[in-house]
């Protein structure tokens, strides 16, 4: 009879010590998804990330980001119409007189006279 008792507990706890690696396991796997989900960047919108690609094949400084994304915003536009329409370059010019001529003309030199290499990096090319 005591063989029995020794196999029912035996049993007993080898089903426990199972089910508690299961849930430990997911416990494991919830908070790695979590965390995971937690850490992750949030997704950009199309013209966001057109922008970013975009500036940083043109390498544009973190300077002149800031300026593309103020001007921007006083002609309520995207950055990103900024960079490929001279006009409402501009015209955000214009109306935002903050920004100094030696930058106006630095980022207008490199962005617009150099228009074979921002329609390479639209088109897919190598900048």
């Amino acid at each position: 009879m005591t063989g029995t008792l020794a196999d029912a507990t035996t049993q007993h706890w080898s089903g426990l010590l199972v089910f508690g690696g299961i849930a430990l396991a997911a416990l494991t796997l919830a908070w790695a998804v979590t965390w995971w989900v937690w850490r992750s960047p949030p997704a950009l919108e199309p013209h966001e990330y057109a922008f970013r690609a975009i500036a940083r094949r043109l390498r544009l400084t973190a300077r002149q980001r800031a300026i593309f994304r103020r001007l921007a915003r006083s002609i309520d536009a995207d950055p990103i119409a900024l960079l490929i329409c001279q006009e409402a370059y501009h015209k955000a010019l214009r109306r935002d007189e903050g920004v100094s001529e030696h930058d106006a003309h630095a980022i207008e030199n490199l962005v617009f006279r150099k228009r074979r290499r921002l329609s390479g990096v639209i088109h897919g090319g190598s900048a």
